[in-house]
């Protein structure tokens, strides 16, 4: 992937959802990551109407090791249904908050929300590097030319650590295996958080000023409730 352009946005609309723990499925449910309790939740549409916990945190420590149990959820964020098989699967970007350990990509039963695998688990490794995502939060898979599967974009916002200053990344997997494709080198204001696929098979990052308390850490430049939009070749 390389850079072809950015521009500023003072407000975008019509995707404020992406990457926030947000996911629209079929029978017009609406799929949200709690992060307050580590689950996903499901919702009628259409109503608004609960519809009851979807992945739940049940038989997962709530104090968890360093190594905690695979599809045990600690800070559910991005969500995106793969449309593989008859159901499709739902696959549910992690950040193990608090955990001091990069974030993963987990993969569930898209009808009873069992987990299936860690599509990209927090160990994944390339050689001696750590390909797993740092912290991620916007996901989407795209489909590959000719039918040869489908590519998993990855945005963390930061990386493996409590300071939101240390630069995001835009990572890119295979959709189905899990196996690292590569990565957008990032630089110290790179912070994206949503991801969308536009018509010129372009990959679309928005970027927002991150704050901590009362302290700016983000990109000086950027005035609050500012967003740029970073558009790649996929």
């Amino acid at each position: 992937m390389r850079l072809i352009s950015y521009r500023n946005l003072t407000a975008i609309i019509a995707i404020t959802m992406i990457g926030l723990g947000i996911g629209v499925a079929k029978a017009d449910s609406l799929y949200v990551g709690d992060s307050n309790d580590n689950t996903v939740k499901r919702f009628d549409a259409g109503t608004g109407n609960y519809l009851g916990v979807f992945v739940n945190h049940n038989g997962c420590p709530q104090n968890p090791p360093s190594a905690p149990p695979p599809g045990c959820l600690y800070g559910p964020t991005g969500l995106i249904f793969d449309g593989q098989g008859p159901e499709g699967h739902l696959l549910v970007a992690d950040q193990n908050v608090n955990l001091n350990i990069p974030g993963a990509i987990y993969e569930y039963n898209s009808t009873t929300g069992a987990f299936i695998k860690a599509l990209v688990p927090y160990t994944a490794k390339l050689g001696m590097a750590v390909i797993a995502p740092p912290a991620p939060r916007g996901i989407i898979l795209y489909p590959r030319s000719g039918g040869g599967g489908t590519t998993l974009f990855v945005a963390s916002p930061s990386g493996v650590t409590t300071d939101p200053t240390t630069p995001g990344s835009l990572q890119a997997f295979d959709g189905t295996t899990g196996e690292f494709i590569g990565f957008l080198p990032s630089t110290s204001s790179f912070h994206p958080r949503g991801v969308v696929i536009g018509p010129d098979r372009t990959s679309l990052c928005i970027q927002r000023p991150r704050y901590f308390g009362r302290k700016r850490w983000s990109n000086p430049a950027l005035q609050p409730g500012d967003a740029r939009f970073y558009r790649y070749l996929c």
